[in-house]
Formats: structure tokens, sequence, C-alpha cells
């Protein structure tokens, strides 16, 4: 009987024990999660507020939280402010947005794709993947990013109205400036390098001429330049009806006008020559000159007969 006493006193001292050990950890100064336990609506709570809708916890020595939930760390370390969701099986650790209306948005990580995913939709089966961040890039608009950015469909940047897309689209990929103006601009150094519009493209800062799709402000090189002819080559002076006219009364109107007959004055070329039409009335005078050395050649061949016949009596 004596025993028994015993027995039953040793364990009511541990129960009290293990008791106030319970309070303290509950109540200390160095709890580690403020909590307070509401009969009503059973939460973790600041101890500042007393209304239910202010009602908020953190985890770490913080007294005031001024989030819903906050992770406070005191001291400073690579590891401060640590929220890990961790499981003991291979599971996709899952974040979870909600709005009352049922729009919700999720921030999950696949572990099988070794992959972190942004989702977003009107409720739980209508979430669309927005975003993945992988080992080796971001993507949007695909699951397996082939470089450190990847996006799949349009991209814009600039306001709602005035903004520059870069995209694919089926076999096409594109850069386009929409807006007003509807002009890209490529600049370096704050220089305009080039510009494009719906009437043609303007490489360097000069400006593009009415009715002309490319101007260049500076010097051009190529390995070949290839002209479309819009007026007949000079195949025509070949015919046989064909008039020449003789350097005679060519070099009267060269006199007169300072261009050749057929060829422009400077006046009307404004600083700039078309290189397909001065090229094909050039090849126009090449041949007419052939054809007037020719008609020379032949006189000279009869003069130098007559010559030789009157020599010979």
């Amino acid at each position: 009987m004596t025993q028994q006493i015993e027995f039953n006193a040793g364990y009511a001292k541990k129960l009290f024990g293990l008791l106030i050990l319970s309070a303290l950890f509950l109540l200390g100064t160095g709890n580690p999660i403020q909590a307070q336990n509401d009969t009503t609506n059973d939460a973790w709570r600041n101890y500042s507020n007393t209304t239910y809708t202010n009602d908020k916890a953190a985890v770490g020595k913080q007294s005031s939280p001024n989030a819903q939930f906050t992770v406070y760390e005191e001291i400073g370390g690579n590891a401060g402010n640590t929220l890990a969701l961790d499981g003991a099986v291979d599971t996709n650790p899952n974040i979870m947005f909600m709005a009352q209306n049922s729009n919700r948005a999720n921030l999950r990580y696949v572990q099988n794709l070794n992959r972190m995913e942004l989702l977003v939709g009107n409720n739980a089966t209508d979430l669309t993947r927005i975003m993945v961040m992988t080992k080796n890039g971001v993507g949007v608009g695909t699951g397996t990013p082939s470089s450190k950015f990847q996006v799949i469909g349009e991209s814009r940047l600039g306001s709602s109205s005035n903004y520059v897309a870069v995209g694919f689209g089926g076999q096409n990929s594109y850069i386009d400036a929409r807006g007003s103006s509807g002009k890209l601009v490529f600049r370096r150094g704050y220089a305009d390098v080039m510009s494009m519009s719906g009437s043609g493209l303007a490489i360097g800062n000069a400006a593009l001429p009415a009715g002309f799709k490319l101007s260049v402000d500076g010097k051009v090189i190529c390995n070949e330049l290839r002209v479309k002819l819009t007026q007949d080559w000079p195949d025509y002076v070949a015919d046989e009806d064909y008039e020449v006219q003789g350097p005679i009364e060519q070099e009267a109107s060269f006199r007169a006008t300072g261009a050749l007959p057929g060829f422009p004055t400077e006046a009307e070329l404004g600083g700039a020559i078309d290189l397909g039409e001065i090229t094909r009335l050039q090849q126009e005078k090449i041949e007419e000159l052939m054809l007037i050395c020719s008609q020379q050649q032949q006189m000279l061949g009869e003069m130098q007969a007559s010559i030789d016949t009157i020599l010979k009596r």
C-alpha cells in the first residue's frame, strides 16, 4: 500500500513538470511560433491585435507581424528566412493562391521533370501553365526551354497601343512595331542605325524619301548588284530602220543643253540618278557610236579607194 502511494506521488510530480515545460514552450519569450488559442476561431494570433480580421501569425521572434504570415530571422545567414515545403516521398510541392471568385494561381515544383511551374486559371480544373523554370533556363509558352530564356509565341515591349512585337508564327519569325507610327527604329549610341516602316527601309540617319523603298545614308559595297529594267535594253539600235544622229547634230544638242541627246540634265536629275535608266542610255550611246564609227570607216575606205584609183592614173 505504501509503494502504491509513493508511485502515484512520483507520477504526479512528473506530470506537473511536463505541464510547466509545455506552458513555458507556448508562452515563453523564446517561443518560435507566436500562438494564442481562440476558442471561437482556432488561430495563431499576434498579441497586439484582438479582432479576428487582423489575426496574423509569425514564425520566429516577431511580436508584430506585418503580414498574415511572417517568417522572421533575427540573425542573418544564408539559410535565413527560409520557408521549406519538404516531403518524405517524391511529391510535387505546391503553393496555391485562391481568390473568393474561384480564380487561382499555383506555384508548384514538378519532381519528375525537375522544374518549377507557374499556372493561372479560373478554377482548379482550368489552370494554364504560364511559365516554367528549369536548371537550364526560363520558358514562356514551352515546358522545355532550349536557352536561358525562350518565348514560344509573341512578346511585346511598350504600352497597350504602341509597342514592339517579337514573335514566331508558322514558318515566320518577326519583329514588328505596332501603333500610330508603325516605325521600328534600331539605335546604337542614340544614333539611328536602321529604321523600318510600312513605306520601306532607311539605313543610317537619313529619312526615307517619298516613293522609295530603300534609303542608305553612306557608302554601299557588295559583290553583285542587279537593277531590274523598266524599259527595253538598246537592242533596237541594231534595227535597219533605226536612225542615228550624226556627230555634228549631237554636238549641237550637247552645246545647247549640256547633256547628250536623250540624257537628263543636271537640273532634271535633282541630285540623284536612276542607275538602271542611266546605264540603258549609256549603252544606247555606245551602240550608236559603234554604228557611227562603222559608217565613218566605210566612208574612209571608199575615200582611200578613190585616192588609190587617182594615183594609179
